[in-house]
């Protein structure tokens, strides 16, 4: 396990096993229910940590983001029903993959690091650790006052977001990576790490989650994710 330093002052880790990445782990520790470190894996470690929304392929000027939200919502009603607070529906929304100005975090780093791990066998992954300075309170949320990423603490909403430990950030300008800061203000090494997982450790450290029930199932607590498991088990001859 090593230290790196770089020119924006983030710290980054570089771990090649679970032990490893348990002994950083164990340094930022989550606080249940009241905020504290949040954990998000990604695949490859060069995306950059924005919401789905921020991406190149959306159109999000003018709150186009927001009219498409509200155009969801009336629709959605038809198929589930929808909690009246804002933040509490553009939560589902983004659960079942409406493109959002919500990041999804973890405040469990093994479920991040399943995620990290699970796809792209040939790029090196990410893991990010990072300390939100506030948290959204949902009776005064106005998407159009925010001006700086907060913290959304879910309601139990869905039991994949529970099974998961869900957290969100909330995002006012979505196409800005929170690498180079909110609203022009970078971020210290204080509040923000990062862990670069080596490719070639990705499967070993998936076989080591599968021992403590971070996997499909444990994730995805529904008939797909019991699935996909058991493809996963076949294909490793388990079953």
């Amino acid at each position: 396990m090593s230290e790196i330093r770089v020119s924006d002052d983030t710290v980054h880790y570089s771990a090649g096993s679970l032990q490893e990445l348990q002994a950083i782990f164990r340094q930022y520790r989550s606080v249940e229910g009241v905020g504290g470190w949040l954990f998000r894996g990604q695949a490859d470690e060069s995306w950059p940590l924005v919401p789905k929304v921020g991406r190149s392929e959306f159109d999000c000027r003018g709150g186009s983001d927001w009219a498409m939200f509200s155009i969801w919502r009336n629709k959605a009603i038809a198929y589930d029903r929808l909690p009246e607070n804002d933040l509490e529906c553009l939560a589902i929304a983004q659960h079942h993959g409406l493109a959002t100005r919500l990041l999804d975090w973890s405040n469990n780093p093994l479920v991040a690091t399943y995620f990290a791990c699970k796809e792209k066998p040939n790029k090196d992954a990410a893991i990010y650790l990072f300390f939100p300075s506030n948290v959204i309170e949902e009776e005064r949320f106005d998407y159009r006052e925010e001006k700086e990423i907060k913290h959304y603490i879910p309601r139990g909403l869905a039991a994949r977001i529970v099974r998961q430990n869900g957290r969100f950030t909330y995002h006012p300008n979505p196409r800005e990576s929170i690498e180079f800061g909110e609203i022009g203000k970078p971020f210290i090494g204080q509040r923000l790490k990062k862990i670069i997982i080596p490719c070639a450790d990705k499967q070993e450290i998936i076989d080591e989650l599968n021992l403590y029930n971070i996997n499909e199932e444990g994730i995805f607590p529904d008939l797909d994710g019991l699935s996909r498991h058991f493809n996963w088990l076949k294909a490793k001859k388990r079953v």
